[in-house]
């Protein structure tokens, strides 16, 4: 079965307090999932921000193939409402 994982962790964004755990859940989902059989695509706050522009990117690239039977998302930390509606 071809299976894959974004897996999402972030600890920091705008004006909110720095979170401890975001990243290294992240981190450790990606690695059980890994373990698990899954192509695991794992984007932290580490190093550079996460985007949804690259998340969008990767899930994009992964579905183009045409050979995906499972894609998960993972995500674990800090997020943006972005609007709201009812």
């Amino acid at each position: 079965m071809n299976r894959a994982a974004i897996v999402i962790g972030v600890d920091r964004t705008g004006n909110l307090p720095v979170l401890r755990a975001g990243a290294s859940g992240a981190r450790e989902m990606a690695a059980w999932l890994d373990g698990e059989g899954f192509d695991v695509r794992l984007f932290v706050d580490d190093q550079q921000p996460v985007t949804a522009s690259r998340i969008t990117d990767e899930i994009a690239n992964l579905i183009d193939q045409g050979t995906l039977e499972q894609l998960v998302i993972y995500f674990s930390g800090h997020g943006f409402l972005h609007s709201y509606s009812t």
